[in-house]
C-alpha cells in the first residue's frame, strides 16, 4: 500500500491524496506533485502553521523541492490569485518566525478586505442597474406627458359642451325651431 498525504484547497470540501516519496529514509511529498494537482499553489498550512519546504543545514531549500509528510492530517492548500505566480524564497534565513505569522495575518486580512470589496462592487452594480431601469421608466413617462401636453395645446377643440336655451322661460316644444340656444363649454 502506497502512503499518501491528504490535501484540501481552501474553501473546498473535496480531499485530494498525493503519493508520498521516500527519499533518504524520510517520507516527503514533492512540490511538483502538489503543483500538478493544485496549479497555482502558493503555500500550505497544517492548522495555523505554515508547512515550509525542507531545507539543508545551510538553510537552503533541498532540490527537488519537497515538504515533510504529515500522516493522518489534511493539509490546507492556498492558491495564488494570479494565474502566473512564481514562488520565490528569500535566500536569507528568517530569524523571527513570529514575523511570518504577522505577514500571513496581514495577507489574510487583505484577502478578506478584497472579498468584502468584491461584495460591495456587486451590490453597487446591482443598485446602479436598478437606478438605470428607474431612469428609463421616468424617461418614458416624461415623454408621454410631453406628448399629451403637446396634443392638448394643438387641439383646442373642447371635448365637452352643453347646449342650453338662451332664455329661461317656459319651454314650448312647438316653438322649438324659433328658440335661441347657447353653446356652453
Amino acid at each position: 500500500m502506497v502512503d499518501t498525504q491528504s490535501f484540501r484547497s481552501t474553501g473546498k470540501l473535496d480531499i485530494k491524496k498525493i503519493p508520498v516519496s521516500n527519499i533518504n529514509g524520510q517520507n516527503v511529498v514533492c512540490w511538483e506533485d502538489i503543483q500538478q494537482v493544485f496549479s497555482g499553489v502558493e503555500y500550505i498550512m497544517n492548522g495555523e502553521v505554515v508547512v515550509n519546504m525542507m531545507k539543508d543545514s545551510n538553510l537552503k531549500r533541498i532540490e527537488p523541492y519537497r515538504i515533510e509528510h504529515c500522516p493522518n492530517v489534511v493539509l490546507e492548500v492556498f492558491l495564488s490569485t494570479t494565474v502566473k505566480h512564481v514562488h520565490v524564497d528569500s535566500p536569507m534565513p528568517i530569524t523571527n518566525p513570529g514575523l511570518d505569522d504577522k505577514v500571513l495575518d496581514k495577507l489574510h486580512g487583505l484577502y478578506d478586505q478584497g472579498h468584502e470589496t468584491q461584495e460591495i462592487v456587486k451590490q453597487v452594480l446591482k443598485e446602479s442597474q436598478e437606478i438605470k431601469d428607474r431612469l428609463i421608466l421616468i424617461q418614458s413617462k416624461t415623454e408621454a406627458i410631453l406628448v399629451q401636453n403637446y396634443e392638448l395645446l394643438e387641439y383646442t377643440i373642447p371635448r365637452l359642451f352643453i347646449v342650453l336655451p338662451e332664455e329661461s322661460t317656459s319651454w314650448d316644444p312647438k316653438t322649438m325651431l324659433r328658440t335661441k340656444f347657447r353653446l356652453r363649454f
